[in-house]
């Protein structure tokens, strides 16, 4: 460090430290080393021993070396002192005063101690007063301090941020070592050290000139800052209803969609995997549903840009995901914060040279669980006595030619004869596969004075466990920032994927894989190969998926482009222009050959979305006095969408060698649409804090859209929040464990505007006509037109409470809440002198209510172990209030069968069905045959006994009653993440008590069918009445004879009637499952460098590794048919979940 004085002095000091602890790796020499530099500090400077490498060194290393060893700061004039002098010295080790003797002697240089400082300069100017004047002069004129910031491992801190308080524009970041060097710091300057996920510390400089840092991790910081829309605010600051992730809790996860990292992290949030299909995003709902008509999804931006999705997303660029679940906090996004608003902040570079990070996993993963169904041996012998018993019952004998038999009654001959030689094909086990998963991501970032930057690239493939089946995905991204000028800045986010799918057609495979009986080769049931005898006629599913083209291709390009401008201290502007582009491409071809004998089909199609939008924003937050804090945000945006879709299809191939639909001699379909929608906004909010102990912040947004009609199209959204920290108050002043204990009340109006782009026009649709003989082209009114609809409109009361204690290790937020959504959009009854039914109106209303809990424990926090427990859980229970004019209730049937109904006072989509009590008994008849019960006519002993609800006498559509919903009780999570050492674990488990799933699939494999195709194992014990004339129906094979079936007591008949619509079939949908298990281990600092990186991290992990639950299907959060509000949790066989094991590394450099 150069200084100049008035007496023209140049003085400096040089210093190169190095942390003498990160060198010793011996616990025993530590403690001696330790105890030995206590006893350094007690004693005078020149009686401190230091160690040198060599007898020979330069004044300057020495001065560096007794800077590095002891407290103190060597000053000397450069004009004075040659430090490049080479001085030969007698020992290795020696005190300082004797190292300074040999080094200066017979020179005209002289050493004098004051205080913490060595002052080097000549003999004849030693006076006391001229040392004391350097010495002073150097105090004022500030002084370099240097040091170390290491965690609590030892291992450095690399990005650091180090600031004078009070004076933040002055500072310095850690490099890759955890070196820093800040200059011109005087001795009352306080330091103040920071780094994301750690507690911030603070030093007073006093004499120090080195100041090495060991910073804890701060699992539950109050200083945390979260993302509220178009700002951010202190966690401890919060007044409304906001749960967060951070990256840590994504990074080094072996999942393909940002969805599925998502389930089981944030209260009140359910992600749901519906399918395990590579590449197919979950389902979240925040709160509930909300709706019927519109839809329920969240609102997602991405670094201040609404986004329609988040498909295709690179977790490894996200550095925090906020959730803003109630109307007060998403009010400020108005007309789209109904169900909820998600907030991605994507990371960015940091003032630092450029730092490099590697991340990979290669996996493998299986089939989390398959149907049970019967193997050849109990196919054949539960088919035969089926197809045996059928023809009895219909009158026929056994010793009857089996041509008098129907078809579906007939055996086969190898049936009877020769069992054994038939295939016994495991069809599940040739559809699914041991699958490989990889994600390999490279990120750049750093920075300087001129601005920051990130590039990052990533390449996820996903292997099916079904095969011929995957998913691949490139991401790249640029994050930059350049500072213009001191109150300007300009920055880019710009972010392209492409993504190609190989998906499966419906469920059809899923279906074939569990309906396919085994005795069909591997190779059969095809056009070439001919279908295999008393199987039934569907194609081979293996070659189906096998020769059937299948590509979906999504390309992106999401870019943001902003400015702010520090107008002056306290106000700022900031523009931003975001530009959003998706194109997808689907084609599909199927070959005549598993077809079942029709043409070979072919289709494609393309779509294409062009979102652009700007907002502006103004920030108001001047310094009124220490007392008052005051934030006003006023701002105006503008959003639209224009989509643009094309498709056609053809049949009649030549060859299966070109799919493509020109060389196809008969086009059958082909058409374009086009639609645009638009958005404009204008918002503000207020925060307000009185003395860091009174809170509160009030949001008003006006939106207008074109999506309604011309006297609703623009809404008012306001919302308000208070706080009231009771912590600060001064009865609560002798409570030195507590930290925060705040009470937050809320209410607001959010709205919903997702439904079609042009539902309150009057549309003509095509209607051709007869005009002389011939066909015209016309056009007729399709629907009926609405100029009063308008938003669904959510109003959100709540309160909640914040608790820390025990310096924050113990942290909890509990929160009640009531939703109510009016206006909600219906389908109510109009005259049909209209020419129509019905007409889209705002005439429904729904609530939802609840509570939910998040704990975080940080049980032990020590140097080497650390454990922290993180707990969510979210109660939820949905009620509709209205429906339309005369609250008729909304009845959805399936195949023709009423299934789900929503009526005034139950759930949404509550399951409408029979009741069932068990199995009809031959005790619930008399001698004659008649019931003695009430039964669905047809019904006789074996089949399910159906409960009289209405208490009639009879069973008919007036004792369908509701038996349940898909929608959970109770949902929650519980992370455990354990540090020891250089290993880390970390365990999620995600749950779900008191849904219901309805498993439609029955129909295809739960029947005990007998017509050629395979059925759950348990049919083969299922109830067999006895012969109607005594012959035997059961197998005579002795092969076949040996199969065991026997009634297990619980399984019906498959005779008779068996009501399909029946809680029979609907299950109870809890479960627990360990959703995922990650073990790591960081290599120590010293052996990373080895191989060249700063740190390296090698993990092993598994997902989906085990769930607990009672349902019959793959998983219990299936859902393959109807939608996600009036008809939801519908299982109609499911591509499975995997399980998933995985390697990872992940390293800096």
């Amino acid at each position: 460090m150069k200084i100049n004085t008035s007496s023209d002095h140049f003085l400096i000091k040089k210093s190169d430290f190095k942390d003498l602890f990160n060198i010793m790796k011996i616990c025993l020499f530590l403690l001696f080393a330790f105890a030995f530099q206590l006893m350094a500090t007690n004693t005078n400077a020149q009686d401190a021993i230091i160690e040198l490498r060599s007898n020979s060194v330069t004044v300057s290393q020495l001065i560096s070396e007794i800077e590095k060893q002891t407290d103190y700061l060597v000053v000397y004039s450069n004009r004075e002192v040659n430090t490049s002098r080479t001085v030969s010295l007698k020992n290795k080790s020696d005190k300082v005063s004797e190292y300074l003797n040999q080094t200066f002697s017979g020179t005209d240089i002289g050493y004098d101690f004051e205080k913490n400082y060595i002052v080097l300069s000549k003999k004849a100017q030693q006076t006391a007063s001229t040392i004391t004047n350097l010495v002073q002069t150097l105090q004022q004129q500030g002084k370099t301090v240097r040091g170390t910031v290491t965690d609590s491992n030892g291992e450095p801190v690399i990005g650091a941020t180090i600031v004078v308080k009070d004076k933040p524009s002055q500072g310095t970041v850690t490099d890759i070592d955890g070196n820093y060097s800040i200059t011109n710091i005087s001795e009352t300057t306080t330091l103040v050290f920071s780094f994301i996920g750690m507690r911030a510390l603070e030093f007073v400089v006093e004499n120090q000139t080195i100041i090495n840092v060991r910073m804890e991790e701060e699992s539950i910081s109050l200083e945390e800052v979260v993302a509220v829309g178009y700002g951010t605010v202190k966690k401890q600051n919060l007044t409304g209803s906001v749960s967060k992730i951070k990256s840590e809790s994504l990074d080094s996860r072996a999942v393909a969609t940002l969805g599925e990292a998502l389930a089981g992290q944030l209260a009140g949030v359910r992600a749901r995997e519906l399918s395990g299909e590579p590449g197919k995003e979950l389902s979240i709902s925040i709160r509930g549903i909300g709706t019927i008509n519109a839809s329920n999804a969240p609102l997602y931006v991405v670094d201040g840009i609404p986004v329609a999705n988040i498909q295709d997303f690179n977790l490894n660029d996200i550095e925090s995901i906020e959730v803003l679940k109630d109307a007060s906090s998403a009010a400020i996004y108005g007309a789209r914060g109904a169900n909820g608003v998600v907030l991605i902040t994507t990371k960015n570079g940091a003032k630092q040279k450029p730092t490099f990070n590697f991340n990979a996993y290669y996996g493998l993963q299986k089939v989390d669980g398959v149907y049970d169904l019967m193997n050849r041996d109990e196919f054949l012998a539960y088919n035969i006595w089926a197809k045996n018993m059928s023809y009895l019952r219909r009158g026929g004998s056994l010793s009857d030619p089996m041509s008098a038999r129907t078809a579906a009654e007939q055996i086969p001959e190898s049936w009877l004869n020769d069992p054994e030689s038939l295939p016994d094909t495991d069809w599940q086990a040739e559809l699914y596969r041991i699958a490989p998963i990889q994600n390999y991501n490279l990120s750049v970032s750093g920075g300087g004075d001129i601005g920051t930057f990130l590039i990052s690239g990533s390449y996820m493939k996903q292997d099916g466990i079904l095969i011929e089946t995957g998913y691949d995905r490139f991401n790249f991204r640029l994050n930059t920032t350049l500072n213009v000028a001191d109150n300007l800045q300009i920055g880019m986010n710009i972010a392209p994927s492409f993504s190609t799918k190989q998906p499966i057609t419906g469920v059809s495979s899923i279906h074939r894989g569990a309906v396919f009986p085994p005795i069909v080769p591997i190779d059969g049931n095809t056009e070439e190969t001919g279908y295999t005898e008393g199987a039934f006629a569907y194609v081979n599913p293996i070659q189906e998926l096998k020769q059937t083209h299948r590509e979906d291709k999504i390309n992106k390009v999401l870019t943001n482009v902003w400015g702010e401008l520090k107008i002056t201290s306290s106000l700022s502007f900031r523009s931003q222009f975001g530009y959003n582009y998706t194109e997808s491409q689907n084609s599909f071809f199927k070959p005549k050959n598993v077809n079942q004998g029709n043409p070979s089909y072919g289709n494609a199609s393309v779509s294409q979305n062009y979102n652009p939008s700007i907002q502006n924003t103004l920030v108001f937050a001047p310094k009124i006095k220490s007392l008052f804090d005051i934030n006003l945000l006023i701002g105006q945006s503008y959003e639209s969408n224009k989509s643009y879709f094309i498709s056609a299809a053809a049949k009649d191939y030549p060859n299966d060698l070109i799919y493509t639909l020109n060389v196809a001699s008969t086009k059958t379909d082909g058409s374009t649409t086009e639609a645009k929608n638009a958005i404009a906004s204008f918002f503000s909010r207020l925060n307000f804090n009185v003395d860091d102990k009174y809170l509160l912040t009030l949001n008003l947004r006006r939106d207008g859209s074109s999506r309604f009609g011309r006297d609703t199209k623009w809404g008012w959204f306001p919302s308000a929040s208070v706080g009231w920290k009771i912590d600060r108050e001064k009865f609560m002043q002798n409570l030195e464990w507590l930290d925060l204990l705040k009470l937050r009340i809320m209410a607001g109006v959010a709205g919903n505007d997702n439904i079609g782009n042009y539902e309150h026009i009057a549309a003509l649709g095509i209607a051709n006509y007869n005009f002389n003989g011939v066909i015209a082209n016309g056009l007729a009114p399709s629907s009926f037109g609405n100029p009063d609809l308008g938003w669904e409109t959510k109003v959100t009361k709540g309160i909640g409470l914040d608790f820390s204690a025990f310096n924050n290790r113990i942290q909890a937020n509990l929160d009640y809440y009531i939703d109510d959504t009016k206006d909600m959009l219906l389908n109510s009854n109009v005259s049909y002198m209209t020419g129509h039914g019905s007409m889209r109106s705002n005439l429904g209303k729904v609530q939802n209510r609840g509570w939910e809990f998040e704990l975080t424990t940080h049980n032990i926090r020590k140097n080497q172990f650390n454990w922290i427990t993180s707990l969510n859980l979210s109660k939820n229970t949905n009620e509709v209030k209205k429906l339309g004019i005369d609250d008729a209730p909304i009845i959805i049937s399936a195949f023709s069968s009423p299934a789900f109904i929503t009526k005034v006072g139950e759930a949404i989509g509550s399951f409408y069905m029979y009741k069932t009590d068990g199995l009809l008994m031959p005790e619930d008849f008399d001698a004659n045959g008649n019931p003695l019960v009430p039964i669905v006519k047809g019904q006789e002993a074996g089949n399910t006994k159906i409960v009289d609800v209405n208490k009639d006498g009879k069973i008919d559509s007036n004792d369908l009653t509701i038996i349940g919903n898909n929608q959970p009780d109770l949902i929650f999570g519980l992370n455990n993440s354990l540090k020891y050492g250089n290993f880390d674990l970390n365990i999620l488990l995600q749950g779900q008590i008191g849904s219901k799933i309805w498993h439609l699939a029955h129909r295809y494999f739960d029947g005990g069918q007998y017509q050629g195709m395979n059925s759950l194992q348990h049919w083969v014990n299922s109830y067999k009445p006895d012969s109607p004339n005594g012959e035997n129906p059961y197998p005579q094979n002795p092969y076949l004879a040996s199969v065991d079936l026997s009634f297990d007591g619980k399984s019906n008949m498959r005779f008779g009637s068996n009501p399909g619509f029946s809680d029979w079939y609907v299950y109870d949908a809890s479960f627990l499952r360990i959703k995922n298990l990650t073990l790591g281990y960081n290599l120590p600092k010293s052996l990373s460098q080895r191989f060249g990186f700063n740190n390296l991290r090698i993990y092993v992990m598994g997902d989906n590794l085990f769930t607990w639950d009672n349902y019959i299907g793959p998983s219990p959060e299936s859902s393959t048919w109807g939608n996600e509000t009036t008809s939801a949790g519908v299982d109609d066989a499911t591509y499975g979940l995997s399980r998933r094991y995985s390697i990872g590394i992940d390293l800096n450099f």
